[in-house]
């Protein structure tokens, strides 16, 4: 399915917003942050492999993370890992954006 950009960027801009805000702050402000990124990609339904496709890495290094083999993340990863949740959802036709 081809999404068109300016979809993506229509609707709720306010409402997306704050859902990253609140998923990176929560990532961000974990002792497991790892874990926290694990919780939100499977309430997004997503697999490892959908998300790392989108931020442009291997699953293995999303995998990494999530089971908390490598040190936090950095914020530009976490700013990357939270676009491609909403832009998978979004694509999906924005269950996740609304219901979050």
């Amino acid at each position: 399915m081809i999404v068109d950009l300016n979809m993506l960027m229509s609707g709720d801009i306010g409402m997306r917003e704050a859902l990253m805000s609140k998923i990176a702050g929560e990532i961000i402000l974990s002792l497991n942050p790892g874990t926290v990124m694990r919780k939100w990609r499977t309430l997004f339904n997503l697999t490892q492999s959908e998300v790392a496709k989108l931020m442009g890495i291997s699953p293995s290094v999303l995998s990494d993370y999530e089971n908390n083999r490598r040190k936090s993340p950095g914020t530009n990863f976490v700013r990357r890992f939270v676009t491609a949740l909403i832009e998978a959802d979004m694509r999906r036709g924005g269950a996740n954006v609304r219901r979050y």
